[in-house]
């Protein structure tokens, strides 16, 4: 199915599907996923995960199921478990290996928290944004996180170009 074909809301990806199962390399695993911070979260939560910024900040930005983004990190040594964190830099290096370009954007004096991160940024590109222990992603001019709107302090910004 192309994406084309799909019906308004739904994405063909690299996903697991539903029942969990990994048919080969995860290249030709092929499920239907909706993307949003908040269906990824609620799946991560009902499958026991915690502190999973960083499986959801990568699913955001590629579009793979937060199964698939999950087993990345684990598979590559930046996430030890359900409930452990992310290593730093582990979500650029993913998205690296896939083909995303990632262009470090200096943050203006002006920008020190989300409150003042909002409508800095173009709405038409995907950014990750980089806090102490902590992942979130900007996107269709939203701050895709729990701490959307709240004082918790940007250290980085990072403008992911997707492969071509």
């Amino acid at each position: 199915m192309k994406l084309s074909e799909c019906k308004i809301g739904v994405v063909v990806q690299n996903t697991i599907p539903t029942n969990g199962v990994i048919d080969g390399s995860l290249g030709h695993v092929v499920g239907l996923t909706l993307n949003t911070y908040e269906s990824l979260l609620a799946h991560a939560k009902r499958g026991g995960h915690t502190n999973c910024c960083g499986p959801i900040a990568l699913s955001l930005i590629s579009g793979e199921s937060f199964d698939v983004s999950h087993h990345r990190l684990t598979h590559n040594g930046y996430r030890k478990s359900k409930r452990s964190g992310v290593k730093n830099g582990s979500v650029e290096a993913i998205l690296d290996s896939l083909g995303w370009v990632s262009t470090k954007i200096e943050v203006p004096a002006h920008i020190k928290t989300n409150k003042s991160l909002a409508g800095q940024l173009d709405p038409s590109k995907k950014y990750l944004i980089k806090y102490s222990n902590h992942y979130a992603v900007y996107v269709n001019g939203t701050l895709e996180d729990w701490s959307e709107g709240n004082l918790k302090r940007v250290v980085g910004i990072m403008e992911m170009t997707p492969p071509e």
